[in-house]
């Protein structure tokens, strides 16, 4: 495992190339353009893989303007097949590099305060969703509910999405960043990419929540070299999603005080465990990264 606790940049040792100067390095303006495509390409897959999708769904089945929020089966169909391909063209075209040998050092250590610090930040996401009082569209609820809910919507949001996402956000669009901005402007490639994953959500209560995700999951990048601990921390995240509205339906759009049923001592009580889980990863991730 390799200790790290310097503050330059840390080397990708994992999933992706290095994001240190290379002699090669693609000017300004290409590196601008390369980000670009990225997050143009990681749309357009969606759209031709989902609009597509159902088009030819409609054609075989002979039905018409087939709704896709309340189509369990096709919707999921549709979701696992766009991160197979998303994650197929960013390797196939080395926009999201792929490498063993970050796994090879056996950062279970690193991996498992990973998956407490997703848990620790559960809470806390939430509390500040509370605080801007930003509800979901009803059309982005009435989708997650029917992924989650389905029988194969753990492995395809709670698996198959953070691998797909954290290739194209942190693997291609923020490695690229990083390159392009240098150490002493990484925070401002994070925040930058984390505002482009929450985006690509489509909504504003996805938006906040996303990029303040991001920003922790850009940080775990730009330490570890790799998307390896995004992933963890993203699969943890995306499952207890699935978990709590499989348990309590109706919880996706819920806020944090309703499920205390006002019981504020309770909810209070339960923020600082969240921070005595989550202050402690963030300190050790710090430590070994």
């Amino acid at each position: 495992m390799i200790m790290n606790n310097s503050t330059t940049p840390s080397t990708p040792s994992g999933d992706n190339s290095t994001h240190s100067t290379s002699p090669t390095r693609p000017s300004t303006g290409r590196q601008i353009l390369d980000i670009a495509l990225f997050f143009i390409m990681f749309l357009l897959i969606q759209m031709v893989v989902m609009g597509g999708g159902v088009k030819l769904y409609d054609m075989i089945k002979g039905a018409g303007n087939t709704n896709l929020l309340t189509n369990g089966n096709l919707m999921v169909g549709l979701t696992l097949l766009n991160s197979v391909v998303v994650g197929a063209v960013f390797m196939a075209l080395r926009w999201s590099p792929f490498s063993r040998s970050y796994m090879q050092k056996r950062p279970w250590a690193v991996l498992i305060w990973t998956a407490l610090l997703a848990l620790g930040s559960i809470p806390l996401s939430d509390a500040f969703s509370s605080l801007t009082n930003v509800k979901m569209p009803a059309d982005a609820l009435q989708l997650l509910t029917t992924l989650v809910t389905h029988p194969w919507g753990w492995i395809t949001v709670g698996v198959l999405v953070p691998i797909a996402e954290e290739m194209v956000f942190r693997g291609a669009i923020l490695r690229t960043l990083l390159n392009l901005c240098g150490h002493r402007w990484r925070w401002g490639a994070i925040v930058l990419s984390a505002l482009l994953f929450g985006l690509a959500h489509g909504n504003m209560a996805q938006l906040l929540n996303a990029t303040l995700l991001g920003c922790l999951l850009g940080w775990l990048y730009y330490r570890s070299g790799s998307i390896a601990p995004g992933i963890v921390f993203h699969m943890v995240n995306n499952s207890v999603a699935v978990l709590l509205v499989r348990l309590m339906p109706g919880s996706a759009d819920m806020q944090l005080v309703d499920l205390f049923a006002g019981d504020t001592p309770r909810l209070i009580l339960f923020m600082l465990c969240a921070l005595c889980v989550f202050v402690p990863s963030l300190w050790q991730l710090r430590q070994r990264l």
